[in-house]
């Protein structure tokens, strides 16, 4: 038993535990010892908040050196520096985790406790597309794009680009190309098929888009220019609703791990915040209402 001088480790599961019966024991911990012993600590600073306890599970080890380890700087520095004296306790339940039972998914894959969203996958394109996509008639390329806009949307229209030059020759989509292919959106947009949030395209249907996961997707996918404001923004309300959570970073990383950015960059979580700040906006004026 540490300083901590709590009585509930002895009255958890003895002998080795699952990585699945040591989550359910830290989640126990944090709730009847940690926000027992300090009443009125912040939530997004718990030393055992769920990001950490995934790294720490994943990560394993038996020390205060370990956590320095699995677990990144920017979750460490907001921990509540009261609560690093529960780490023995905690160290003491990773232990016992047996090497006999499987590994956690990884953080890709779980969403760090963030809404389970669906992988996105890549249209397939059964007919035919133009052999010379950047000379052809835009026209012709509408009902290939309206398939991709109906598999993807919302999509980046260099993405759409990319699927119809790939099912042409396989070659790049040059400048040439995305020229050709917005001409041709725009025809479909005309026509009432499609509609355009600046540079991304969905269909032409009211509600918001599903957030998708990029864990496993392309090179282009991951990078974060690539997903539509809106698409951001409704994983943001989603997490809000289930977690209801209000403080900024805590909505920011939990979005970010959910559309499938196990590092998150200031790139990702400066383009993160600008929607979070929106979706938090929006909420505070229908509370005041």
């Amino acid at each position: 038993m540490s300083e901590s001088g709590t009585q509930t480790r002895a009255e958890t599961v003895p002998g080795p535990i699952s990585a699945g019966q040591a989550r359910a024991e830290l989640v126990r911990f944090r709730r009847e010892v940690v926000e027992r012993e300090l009443p009125g600590a912040e939530p997004n600073r718990c030393v055992l908040r769920d990001e950490i306890v995934d790294k720490l599970i994943k990560g394993g080890g038996d020390s205060t050196a370990a956590f320095m380890r699995v677990v990144p700087l920017f979750m460490r520095e907001r921990v509540d520096p009261r609560q690093m004296r529960y780490l023995e306790d905690i160290y003491e339940i990773i232990g016992r985790i047996s090497a006999d039972q499987p590994s956690p998914p990884d953080d890709d894959d779980r969403g760090l406790g963030a809404p389970a969203f669906r992988p996105y996958r890549e249209a397939r394109l059964i007919g035919d597309v133009p052999r010379d996509v950047a000379d052809c008639e835009p026209r012709s390329l509408i009902n290939p794009i309206l398939e991709i806009v109906r598999q993807e949307g919302p999509v980046h229209i260099e993405e759409i680009a990319r699927r119809l030059q790939h099912r042409a020759d396989g070659e790049r989509a040059g400048r040439r190309v995305v020229e050709t292919v917005s001409q041709a959106c725009d025809l479909a947009r005309g026509r009432g098929a499609i509609r355009n949030e600046g540079f991304f395209w969905r269909g032409a249907g009211p509600g918001a888009p599903r957030p998708r996961s990029r864990a496993k997707a392309g090179p282009t996918l991951r990078d974060i220019g690539m997903i539509a404001p809106s698409e951001i923004r409704e994983a943001a309300r989603l997490l809000v609703a289930e977690h209801q959570i209000v403080d900024k970073a805590e909505i920011v990383l939990r979005v970010a791990h959910a559309l499938g950015y196990s590092h998150v960059t200031e790139n990702i979580s400066r383009t993160i915040g600008r929607e979070v700040l929106k979706v938090m906006s929006h909420e505070a004026g229908k509370t005041s209402r």
